[in-house]
């Protein structure tokens, strides 16, 4: 009995000491790993990464490395964007790895980025250190030809051509109606809206299939900014912009929040289903929109 007992004490034993080696490399293993994530954002703080566009032509990507960076002697940049069949890489070699100041230009032919599209970008640099990967960052790929003003509210970012309308006032009345609709949109639907979201006031249908053909994006028949992830309201005139919105905007708010909550099937649904949902929930004082609209035009409306 004495040696049996022996021998499963030395075996116990044995498991013991094997468990505390597991242990420690275990524990040597986790504090490497955290180390080397520590020594890659500590080597991050020395470069910095910008990113602008040309609106239909380019992409131009920066990597400025500051003042006693480490060398990096291969620079890898990445990028995507929701509609990208996947995430697309260049590689640069720089000339000076002690000295990185490098620019990258894509064009954007290729890819057809709708307009409105969030890039998102980030750089891989392989150092002396190991491979360090800068933090991701975005970019609105929206129409800079144009000269946006823009008006900050609580749920939206109104944007609008200078003169062509009075922003302040339509950013205003926007909010408002999104404060009436999406409480509305809830009760009935279920579904909900991420704010904050871009509001852009062309000033008419024409100029915003411009920017749609200069992105090389085929619209649908109903003209919505909904499927680009943003709201659109084309305000020919400007005397009716704001019954014009009134009326509109319910409309693209649904259509917006049903792309948000469906992701790419959204595309998938049906005309008549997604229109007849956004006229149910856009029914907001319909009547007296269009009173106004006729009042201000001098208009007469038929009884029939």
């Amino acid at each position: 009995m004495m040696s049996v007992f022996s021998a499963r004490t030395g075996q116990s034993s044995i498991a013991r000491r094997k468990g505390s080696i597991f242990f420690v490399i275990f524990v040597l293993f986790v504090v490497s790993l955290l180390t080397t994530k520590i020594e890659a954002q500590e080597t991050a703080v020395f470069f910095q990464a910008t990113a602008s566009h040309n609106f239909g032509q380019s992409l131009q990507f920066q990597l400025v490395g500051n003042d006693g960076h480490p060398a990096v002697t291969q620079a890898t940049l990445l990028f995507t964007f929701p509609t990208a069949e996947r995430i697309y890489a260049q590689q640069l070699v720089p000339p000076d790895p002690q000295a990185i100041n490098l620019e990258q230009r894509v064009a954007v032919q290729p890819f057809k980025i709708r307009p409105f599209a969030i890039i998102t970008y980030w750089w891989e640099l392989q150092t002396a250190d190991g491979l360090v990967t800068l933090p991701q960052q975005t970019l609105v790929y929206d129409d800079n030809q144009l000269a946006w003003d823009s008006d900050q509210q609580p749920q939206l970012v109104g944007y609008a051509l200078p003169d062509a309308h009075d922003l302040a006032q339509l950013a205003e009345e926007a909010q408002t109606t999104m404060e009436e609709t999406l409480p509305r949109l809830r009760q009935t639907t279920g579904l909900t809206l991420t704010t904050p979201v871009s509001l852009y006031l062309y000033p008419s249908t024409a100029d915003f299939q411009l920017t749609a053909r200069l992105a090389n994006y085929t619209p649908p028949a109903i003209i919505t900014g909904a499927e680009l992830g943003v709201l659109v309201q084309t305000a020919v005139n400007p005397r009716t912009a704001s019954q014009d919105l009134a009326r509109e905007l319910p409309r693209e708010i649904v259509r917006l929040a049903l792309l948000q909550q469906l992701g790419p099937p959204y595309a998938a649904l049906p005309a008549w289903l997604v229109e007849g949902l956004a006229a149910q929930i856009g029914e907001m004082s319909i009547d007296e929109s269009v009173l106004e609209t006729a009042v201000l035009n001098q208009q007469t409306l038929s009884l029939e």
